[in-house]
C-alpha cells in the first residue's frame, strides 16, 4: 500500500499552530543563537571541509564502526557518529562558543 499523499492541514489546525509560533518567536525567555555565533560555525564547518587532515563525521548510528575511522578511497578519514556532535555543537552554539578550528581539531583528536 503506497503512502497516502500529505494533504494540507486544515486552516484551523495551521491558524493554531502559528499564533503557538508567533508566541514563541515573542516570548523573551526562549534560547536562541546569536547570529554572529551561527556565521563563525559555518565558517567552521567550510574550514574543517577544507581541512583534509580532519575526519568527515557522518551520521550514521548503526555503522559498526561508530566511533571508528573509515578510510574513504579519496584518502579522507570518515568518521561514523550518533549525534552527539551535532548535541555538542548545539551546546556550544546556544552557549554562545566561538572556538577556532584547531582547537576544535584538538578536542576531536583528543576524543578519538
Amino acid at each position: 500500500m503506497p503512502i497516502p499523499k500529505f494533504q494540507n492541514l486544515p486552516n484551523t489546525i495551521l491558524n493554531g499552530l502559528k499564533r503557538v509560533r508567533d508566541a514563541l518567536m515573542a516570548w523573551d525567555g526562549l534560547a536562541k543563537v546569536q547570529p554572529d555565533v551561527l556565521t563563525h560555525w559555518d565558517g567552521l564547518i567550510d574550514q574543517w571541509i577544507e581541512r583534509s587532515d580532519l575526519p568527515l563525521i557522518v551520521r550514521q548510528s548503526s555503522h559498526e564502526r561508530v566511533c571508528l575511522y573509515v578510510d574513504h578511497p579519496s584518502g579522507r578519514k570518515i568518521a561514523p557518529s550518533d549525534n552527539s556532535p551535532a548535541h555538542w555543537v548545539a551546546i556550544q552554539c546556544f552557549d554562545g562558543r566561538k572556538p577556532s578550528i584547531d582547537e576544535i581539531a584538538n578536542l576531536a583528536e583528543s576524543a578519538s
